[in-house]
């Protein structure tokens, strides 16, 4: 799956940048691939372990 979502980005992209313009499907394709995986990035980023305390409780109730 990862292959075929990578393929279908790189046409939609290489027929804009050549001047093309990528038919309806394969443009909203690449749009929906590109932005879960901005998503998960972001998902990723914002959970990682900052180490500080090891808890997921932010509250300063000490």
């Amino acid at each position: 799956m990862k292959a075929a979502a990578l393929r279908t980005v790189g046409k939609a992209t290489f027929e804009r940048v050549t001047g093309g313009k990528p038919g309806p499907v394969r443009a909203a394709l690449a749009a929906a691939v590109t932005g879960g995986a901005t998503a998960a990035v972001t998902y990723k980023l914002l959970r990682s372990g900052g180490g500080d305390s090891g808890s997921d409780d932010d509250s300063d109730d000490d």
